[in-house]
């Protein structure tokens, strides 16, 4: 089990940038800033040597209680394991199970398992 900052929701990560250099989709301050916490949360806890390998995978997210729906939230979340190798792709995820839990303020408890 390891913990992660609530990353914001999916409809947040991306914004539009208009004309000149680096137009398109690109990632909102707010997603940076989160991807740059939750960095910072894998460096603690040593997340680098918490890899998962084997298919399909498994995995629970507790989250504190919010507005808004959480599987936007999960996936940036499962993308985010992905991107730093915690993870396979997703395509190998088995199965999610998200809830809410009191008293996490702030924090997701992520469980990983095959």
């Amino acid at each position: 089990m390891f913990v992660l900052p609530v990353a914001p929701t999916a409809n947040n990560a991306f914004t539009n940038r208009k004309g000149g250099k680096g137009y398109g989709r690109v990632k909102s301050s707010r997603y940076r800033a989160w991807l740059k916490q939750a960095d910072g949360f894998y460096m603690v806890q040593r997340l680098q040597d918490a890899k998962i390998t084997t298919t399909p995978f498994y995995c629970r997210m507790d989250f504190p209680q919010l507005r808004g729906d959480l599987d936007g939230r999960a996936k940036l979340l499962l993308d985010w394991m992905v991107s730093r190798g915690i993870t396979p792709d997703d395509k190998h995820l088995g199965g999610l199970v998200l809830s809410v839990k009191p008293g996490l303020e702030g924090l997701v408890e992520i469980r990983v398992w095959t």
